[in-house]
């Protein structure tokens, strides 16, 4: 079992107050950031393209979102111990006495069609 975690992609790198397009200033981003997750034990699985529905305005957006998407394995949940009995008791039937007027009654034959 995996567990896992979803990270918005970057799409553009800031340099002071300057905001650049540049390819190796993005690349370096990339690496920077899925770094600081392995660290985590987060595992860099794939890139997944959804949509994503917003407001500009008044009016509804909807455009595709990229997400960088990491995995990392559960650890194994302890099992409880289920205490196993040395001996099976014995389970002995008990005669229940009838009450009421029904209970005085006797059964008749059963009539078969």
């Amino acid at each position: 079992m995996y567990e896992y975690k979803f990270m918005p992609a970057p799409k553009q790198v800031r340099k002071g107050q300057v905001t650049q397009n540049d390819g190796d200033a993005l690349t370096r981003t990339l690496d920077s950031e899925i770094s600081l997750i392995a660290h985590g034990g987060w595992e860099f699985l794939r890139t997944e393209r959804m949509p994503v529905s917003g407001r500009w305005l008044f009016l509804p957006v909807r455009r595709q979102q990229e997400f960088m998407v990491f995995r990392r394995p559960l650890s194994e949940p302890e099992r409880p111990v289920i205490p196993v009995m040395a001996t099976a008791q014995v389970v002995r039937p008990r005669r229940i006495q009838p009450t009421g007027n029904a209970a005085t009654a006797r059964p008749g034959p059963v009539a078969v069609a």
